[in-house]
């Protein structure tokens, strides 16, 4: 050995890396990642923090298993801060601007614009769906509080259904750690980042629409076949500075393919006791009764990667022609 080597050299930081998204994977799947979807969902379990800004702190992941559609690649979901940092509101001692006190903290945000590229790390909250192993990985990484330095990681709330043809609706809702009272009061206002996403597979990849918050940004991403394609990019309808929470948190918009979201909801029936006759008794049912739209219901909550991964509810709806009679 010569003069100066060590007996076992340090990792390189993408080695380190890597090692650490193996392992993560592993503890899910038993074996190590290999396809391109593999390693994107390996990135997404990695719950270590690399950028230097979040000091080390470990993002929040829950998982939940739905039902393979191969060929379908991964969904990437990534919803970030544009600005350099935003309005936090605080109910502590008010920080100084020029000797006046401010009712707000000012957090760091993500200081980007939409970008195919990123990692699941670039985000607030990254939700990906990759529908090659089964497996829907989301995640809220650390906010950095600017004013006092402190850093802290929330923990999303996610739930999902699937239809047998393999479509997902996700539910989500993420608020800032640094809220007054906590996520909890925060996520019931909700003054929080929230609101529903579909995907729904196709012979030409997958296809998305949603109803989600005013603010932040929106990308979503398909990683199928070696290549990424854009399925939608929604940047904040009210403003993109640091304001951005403080007017578009509480509004709701529609993007993407909405009828994704409806061709969840079932046809059901509306069964109304008969109605009596003027004259000759009880009037007669109609063969074709009046129909409701349904929502689906029992969202399967997901769950932290350790321990047994919850498997997502799997359904149909019904279109309505189940309940008539036989002809």
């Amino acid at each position: 050995m010569a003069d100066g080597d060590s007996a076992e050299a340090p990792l390189a930081p993408d080695a380190v890396q890597r090692r650490n998204q193996t392992e993560a994977f592993r503890r899910i799947f038993g074996r190590d990642p290999v396809s391109g979807s593999d390693w994107t969902t390996a990135a997404a379990l990695d719950p270590h923090s690399y950028d230097p800004k979040n000091k080390g702190v470990d993002a929040n992941i829950v998982v939940a298993r739905i039902k393979p559609v191969p060929g379908q690649g991964v969904v990437r979901t990534n919803l970030f801060i544009p600005s350099k940092d935003v309005w936090a509101p605080s109910v502590e001692l008010p920080p100084f601007d020029n000797g006046h006190l401010l009712p707000y903290d000012n957090n760091v945000g993500d200081d980007r614009g939409f970008s195919p590229s990123v990692g699941p790390e670039e985000s607030r909250v990254a939700i990906y769906t990759d529908f090659e192993n089964g497996i829907i990985v989301a995640r809220q990484n650390p906010s950095v509080n600017a004013d006092t330095g402190e850093v802290r990681a929330g923990t999303p709330d996610i739930s999902a259904v699937q239809q047998s043809n393999g479509a997902v609706l996700l539910r989500y809702n993420a608020a800032d750690p640094f809220s007054p009272g906590g996520e909890v009061p925060a996520k019931a206002i909700p003054f929080s980042v929230n609101g529903t996403l579909a995907i729904s597979p196709s012979a030409d990849g997958p296809r998305v629409g949603g109803n989600v918050t005013s603010f932040p940004a929106l990308e979503i991403y398909s990683d199928r076949n070696g290549a990424t394609t854009p399925l939608l990019q929604s940047w904040p309808s009210f403003t993109d500075d640091a304001s951005g929470p403080m007017v578009g948190l509480l509004p709701h918009k529609d993007v993407g393919d909405s009828t994704i979201i409806t061709s969840f909801n079932s046809v059901v029936p509306q069964f109304e006791p008969a109605q009596p006759g003027s004259v000759h008794g009880p009037q007669a049912v109609p063969v074709t009764p009046p129909m409701s739209i349904v929502p689906p219901g029992n969202f399967t909550p997901f769950g932290p990667p350790a321990g047994e991964v919850p498997v997502v509810r799997t359904f149909t709806p019904f279109q309505g022609d189940e309940f008539l009679p036989p002809r």
